[in-house]
Parts: C-alpha cells; sequence; structure tokens
C-alpha cells in the first residue's frame, strides 16, 4: 500500500481584492481565492458570535449570582443577624417570605424557638414571684408560732408558780412540737427525734381525747438514722381525729428488719376505719389546696406519702390497710443506707 500523500496549505496574504489560501500536493495544487469583502463578513461574523457568546456568559454568571444571592446568602444573613437579636435578648417574631420552601420553614421553626423561650421566661418569672411570695408567707406565718411559744413559755412558768402540773405538763408538750415543727430543735430529723415527737403528740392528746396508746419501740443504733419531718404525728392525727371512737386503741410498733434493710413503722387503730372510695381518695397526690374547694381528704397521709417521695425517692413504701369498722392500719418501710433493701409488704 502507498504511503500517503502529503498535503500542505498555507495561507499566502492578500492580493489586491481578494484572500488567497494554497494547498499543495504531490499531484497538484489548489488556489481559493476569496473577496476581500466576503472574507471580512465571515470574520467579523465569527466575532460578533463570539462577544455575544461570552456576553451571555458573563450576563448569566450576574443573573446567577443575583439569584444565589437572593435565596441563599440573603436569607443567611438575615437568620444571622436575628441570631445576634436574640442573643441580645430581642426575642420578637419576624416573618420572613424567602420564595424557598426550606427557608421559610426554617423561619418558621426559629419563631416557634423565640416563642418556646419566651414561654419558659415567663414560666420562671411567675416561678420567681412565686417563690418570693412563698417567702413571705413564710415568714408571716413563722411570726405567729414564734409569739406563740414566747406565749406557751410564760405559761409554761405560771403554771409552774402556781403549782397547776396538768397545765404545766400541757405546755410544754405543746411547746416542743410547735419548736420541732419549726426546726428549732432537733434541727436534722431522725427515727428517734420523730418518735419523741409523736409520744410528745400522744400525751398531749390523751390530755384532751379518751383514747389508749401503745407505742412500742425496738432500741438499737437504728433508730439515729435520717429520715424526713413530721412522717409520723400526722398518721397518729388522722387516726386520732377521723378514725378513734370512744376508749379506742392505738398502737404503734417501729422496729429494724435486718432481712429487709430497712426499718418498720405500723400505726394501727381499731376505729371505723375507711370505705373503699376513702381508701382511694388517700392514695392520690398531694396538691396544695385550691381556696374555694372543698376541704381536701386525708390531706395528713397525702402528706406524709410526698414527703417520703421527697425524701427518699422511690426507695421507702407507705402501705395503707382498712376496711369499715375494723380500724386502719399504716406501715411504713423506710430503707436505712443506700445498699440494695427488699422493701415489700407482707
Amino acid at each position: 500500500m502507498d504511503n500517503e500523500k502529503q498535503i500542505e496549505s498555507s495561507y499566502f496574504g492578500r492580493h489586491g481584492s481578494y484572500v488567497g489560501v494554497r494547498q499543495v500536493s504531490p499531484d497538484c495544487t489548489n488556489v481559493l481565492l476569496l473577496p476581500v469583502n466576503e472574507y471580512n463578513r465571515e470574520f467579523y461574523a465569527w466575532i460578533r458570535n463570539v462577544v455575544t457568546i461570552v456576553f451571555l456568559v458573563f450576563f448569566l454568571m450576574i443573573f446567577s449570582s443575583i439569584v444565589i444571592s437572593r435565596l441563599v446568602y440573603k436569607p443567611i444573613s438575615i437568620f444571622s443577624k436575628e441570631i445576634k437579636k436574640m442573643g441580645k435578648g430581642d426575642l420578637n417574631t419576624i416573618y420572613v417570605h424567602t420564595g424557598a420552601a426550606e427557608y421559610d420553614d426554617l423561619f418558621d421553626q426559629f419563631n416557634n424557638m423565640k416563642m418556646q423561650i419566651q414561654k419558659l421566661l415567663s414560666d420562671v418569672e411567675n416561678v420567681m414571684t412565686e417563690k418570693h411570695q412563698l417567702e413571705i408567707e413564710k415568714i408571716y406565718y413563722q411570726i405567729n408560732p414564734h409569739f406563740l411559744m414566747n406565749s406557751l413559755h410564760s405559761i409554761h412558768w405560771l403554771a409552774k408558780m402556781h403549782n397547776q402540773t396538768d397545765i404545766e405538763n400541757f405546755t410544754t408538750e405543746l411547746n416542743y412540737i410547735l419548736a420541732y415543727s419549726l426546726g428549732k430543735i432537733d434541727r436534722h430529723a431522725t427515727v428517734r427525734t420523730e418518735v419523741k415527737m409523736l409520744q410528745a403528740y400522744l400525751k398531749l392528746q390523751n390530755m384532751r381525747y379518751d383514747f389508749n396508746n401503745n407505742v412500742e419501740v425496738e432500741e438499737g443504733d437504728y433508730l439515729d438514722t435520717p429520715t424526713a419531718r413530721m412522717i409520723l404525728q400526722p398518721i397518729a392525727e388522722n387516726a386520732i381525729h377521723h378514725g378513734l371512737d370512744q376508749s379506742g386503741m392505738l398502737t404503734v410498733r417501729i422496729l429494724h428488719s435486718t432481712v429487709r434493710n430497712a426499718i418498720i413503722i405500723t400505726i394501727e387503730d381499731n376505729g371505723r376505719g375507711l370505705t373503699p372510695e376513702e381508701l382511694i381518695k388517700i392514695q392520690e397526690p398531694f396538691q396544695k389546696k385550691i381556696e374555694g374547694d372543698r376541704k381536701a381528704e386525708g390531706i395528713g397521709l397525702r402528706y406524709v406519702r410526698s414527703m417520703l417521695e421527697s425524701f427518699y425517692q422511690d426507695r421507702a413504701i407507705m402501705s395503707i390497710k382498712s376496711e369499715p369498722a375494723k380500724g386502719t392500719k399504716v406501715t411504713l418501710l423506710l430503707p436505712i443506707d443506700d445498699s440494695k433493701t427488699i422493701l415489700t409488704i407482707k
């Protein structure tokens, strides 16, 4: 097969009113002559097309930049400014329509977050206001007991001066109960101080009501275990005022269970007992009585349950068993330490 023939093309310039292109091959030489006007028209047309394409590309770049700025950078800039304003405490909601569903949804969520923060701040403010009001009420309610304690102290010495033993004993026990309830004595409540408080209360009630009581306490170091304050007296009060009849019997037993690693306290009476409806009512969580509501039922027992939950979380158990005309039995199982404790009531 013959070697391919070499063909050479060359532009040999402008001659007169023509532009020539020469193509040389081994066999022949071809010459193309174009009028200058035709050549220039084609050349300028090509230049115009290139300039037009460059202009269109430049225009599209500018248009794309504007669109991207409007759809992306502007919403981001607004969002950044709003975050800075929120950091300075401005929680006013804004409504921005960007044309992009994603950004509009983002601004809606941002507004919802602002409203939630406003609500939380309002709730915190209300809590602080209520706390301040409770502090004022606490101070107010402490004034009268302090005045009463001082008055009882004066009555105690007056009774002692006149050899009024009953009045002297009554004021002594009452003064101790008030001081203990206010935390003025035995600041760290233990099972021992709770027993002492209960015995003082029962002694005081025996001076007024005709009922029998028997308090059995197993001695031991477990009595010095810390516990919640005022958890036995409300149970006894509930039994005396709502359960016991004349010549009724109230039995209190306190002992230490090594097997359960717990303190077992039972307070039992042989009074009228509770109906199933009353028992269910007592099991309800303790709530602050709203003004205008009827008197809360079993508030003492529900208070004790709330105190146990606050002090022991879920590690203490309070059980109430009662039948009409057969009395009521309240059992408390209090853990001694943080080790595993079997808290079951059979």
